[in-house]
């Protein structure tokens, strides 16, 4: 029996989250290879165990698997933090070439060092494209991670979580635009502060600002000097009780809640 291209597409798409039935699909027949394999590769997520056996099998010139790539996730070590970033983002130099449609970018444990401003050539296939970047337990430096924000002009999703951070020995850049969209802040302090103050100038353009195991008192301190910050949903998840941060710093929280807008 002979379907519309429509109707296949639209079949295959609803077995998306079926990785078997997807692959079994893919060898039915023509029709079906492309709109199978472009779920199976929609978002890949590459850990410690399963980068070398996507290496092994999946070659970086295999352009016609690799332009279905919409999201790729890279964890080298899920455990808890560990206090060095181990994985360069070198060894992904091949394949971030390759993924031309890319719109999601998520890193974790990975060394994003001062040379990053050098190579920041190894993600211009997807600059224009990329809309979501994720780091999360990453060793950088302040100049290295502005410098890969201020890459992708479409940028609408930012989350960062528990970086750890390296002295910069040039001078650090301005965002060369506002920030826009969604900003996500996990697991920071005082050792913040230097790039709480570089992601407030230009003022944000946020629509939602989430805050999770943040120490209050000195987030306040960082941002509540800012003038003009425009933010349509604040989400607050601390350990810090609302007493301790009314009290600790009532002054700035009161001055804070003046300046962000609630929905």
């Amino acid at each position: 029996m002979n379907l519309p291209q429509e109707l296949i597409d639209e079949i295959i798409s609803n077995l998306a989250p079926d990785v078997q039935s997807l692959r079994s699909c893919s060898s039915v027949a023509k029709s079906w290879t492309y709109p199978s394999r472009r779920w199976l590769f929609e978002d890949v997520i590459l850990s410690r165990e399963t980068c070398q056996r996507w290496m092994d099998s999946i070659s970086p010139e295999n352009a016609e698997l690799l332009c279905n790539v919409r999201s790729f996730r890279f964890f080298y070590d899920n455990d808890a933090w560990i206090g060095v970033a181990r994985h360069r983002i070198d060894s992904l130099r091949r394949y971030l070439p390759s993924l031309p449609r890319l719109q999601s970018l998520g890193l974790n444990s990975v060394f994003l060092g001062p040379d990053v401003p050098q190579k920041i050539g190894l993600f211009s296939a997807f600059q224009q494209t990329l809309s979501s970047l994720s780091l999360a337990y990453c060793r950088t430096t302040s100049n290295a991670l502005i410098t890969i924000i201020n890459y992708f002009p479409l940028l609408l999703n930012l989350d960062l979580q528990a970086l750890a951070y390296e002295e910069d020995r040039v001078p650090v850049p301005q965002l060369s635009r506002p920030l826009r969209g969604r900003l996500v802040i996990t697991d920071c302090g005082a050792h913040d502060q230097a790039l709480f103050d570089k992601l407030s100038n230009p003022s944000p353009e946020l629509d939602e600002l989430i805050l999770r195991q943040v120490h209050m008192p000195i987030f306040y301190d960082c941002f509540v000097g800012v003038h003009g910050w425009s933010v349509k949903h604040l989400e607050m998840r601390s350990g810090v009780s609302e007493h301790e941060r009314m009290s600790q710093n009532h002054q700035n929280f009161a001055i804070l809640i003046r300046h962000i807008h609630l929905q």
